[in-house]
């Protein structure tokens, strides 16, 4: 059995105003590496499996969830039938992205 690593295993996004407990930099990257943040920099940040231009968007490293009850109905609309996480994130994102 082959084993292949997920694409968000490791993850660059650049192009963007990362927001830090000491500043904001204004045209910064962050990579993460196998779920943490393994750099953030104000510049180029490298190679990494999947790349995201933030199309100079905000990024608040460590912000994970502002709180929402609908991503528990997304995942389990009904408590006899829950889709997997993975299957479920992009269409919930793009929803989100789309309200707001």
């Amino acid at each position: 059995m082959t084993s292949t690593s997920h694409p968000l295993s490791s993850l660059a996004i650049y192009n963007v105003r990362v927001v830090l407990p000491d500043g904001i930099i204004e045209n910064g990257a962050v990579r993460i590496a196998d779920g943490t943040i393994e750099r953030i920099t104000d510049g180029a940040i490298g190679q990494a499996r999947t790349s995201i231009n933030g199309k100079k968007g905000w990024l608040l490293p460590g912000l994970v969830d502002l709180h929402g009850d609908a991503l528990e109905s997304a995942i389990a609309p009904r408590p006899a039938a829950p889709f997997r996480v993975d299957q479920v994130i992009p269409s919930y994102d793009a929803t989100l992205a789309v309200n707001g």
